[in-house]
């Protein structure tokens, strides 16, 4: 045999090799298996599966914007999620909207913010098609109300956590605890016409919001979203917090056993794919929002 020949099988060889590896590896990580039995929580040993931005955001398995009415009600109704993650907005005429991103050009036809635009004119804006959403889907922003009345005469009702968005520096003339004081209004207009507090879940890491909507109604239920910090824990459990909400990767078991000893339960943010799923569900969560609804339902089922 030739040198060159003799490199040809060598460099085959390593490569069959390193791949040969590699599917082991992978076949391994998709054997893992967890103890469900283990799961010690606050939710009677249950974890919540909880539609991330309703649906899931843009993937090669979730192919609508986030926060749309298919989205949301295909995540409850069709794949039967415990609940959905939405994020909330006010609009300039104190109407509280399910949106994102700060810039409404971002995702939609529209321009400007949120805060900058009457309910009118935010009933047109549609989103625009992306590089992982249904070009033939015709989703327009929704109005919080509009989801409310969805599931308002449903049982069991699905857990709806409200991710209140208060960073929107998009006008310099923003005041964001004006912004905030009207945001609380509005809050406690939805609770006072819905009689929600069992079922919505205020989601927030302003301060002002939290102890504002509890000196008014303490059933309400606030998760304090934090990084975990003994601050932070002390904090949202001494105020009456329901729930603290943290990413998963830099959370351990031990600090969520730390948040149900102060009587808090925990949502872990940020679970995409299987291996995190894997290691949100060993660290005996309350709820996991998930960008796959389907593949975390499989895993504890």
């Amino acid at each position: 045999m030739d040198l060159v020949h003799m490199f040809d099988c060598t460099f085959v060889t390593n490569w069959v090799g390193k791949l040969t590896l590699l599917c082991g590896l992978l076949l391994l990580s998709n054997c893992r298996k967890v103890d469900l039995d283990g799961i010690n929580n606050l939710n009677g040993n249950i974890i919540g599966v909880i539609g991330h931005g309703g649906g899931g955001y843009p993937s090669p398995e979730v192919n609508l914007p986030s926060n749309t009415g298919t989205g949301i009600f295909r995540a409850v109704e069709g794949y039967g999620a415990d609940g959905v993650e939405l994020d909330v907005q006010l609009s300039a005429d104190s109407v509280l909207f399910l949106y994102h991103d700060s810039a409404l050009e971002s995702l939609t036809d529209c321009i400007n913010c949120i805060q900058q635009k009457p309910a009118s004119e935010l009933d047109d804006c549609r989103y625009r098609s992306g590089f992982n959403t249904n070009i033939f889907s015709d989703e327009k922003l929704m109005r919080l109300r509009t989801v409310l009345d969805r599931f308002a005469s449903r049982t069991p009702k699905p857990l709806i956590f409200l991710d209140i968005k208060t960073s929107l520096g998009c006008n310099p003339t923003f005041s964001n605890q004006t912004y905030s004081e009207r945001v609380v209004r509005a809050l406690q207009r939805i609770y006072h016409d819905y009689e929600c507090q069992d079922w919505v879940i205020v989601e927030t890491s302003n301060r002002f919001i939290a102890e504002a909507l509890l000196v008014e109604d303490p059933s309400i239920k606030i998760s304090f979203f934090r990084q975990l910090t003994d601050d932070n824990l002390n904090y949202a459990a001494g105020i009456g917090c329901y729930a603290i909400a943290f990413n998963n990767a830099p959370t351990g078991e031990a600090d969520i056993q730390s948040a149900h000893a102060a009587g808090l339960r925990v949502a872990i943010v940020d679970v995409k794919i299987k291996s995190a799923a894997l290691d949100a569900i060993e660290k005996s969560p309350d709820f996991i929002y998930t960008d796959n609804i389907p593949m975390l339902q499989y895993i504890l089922k």
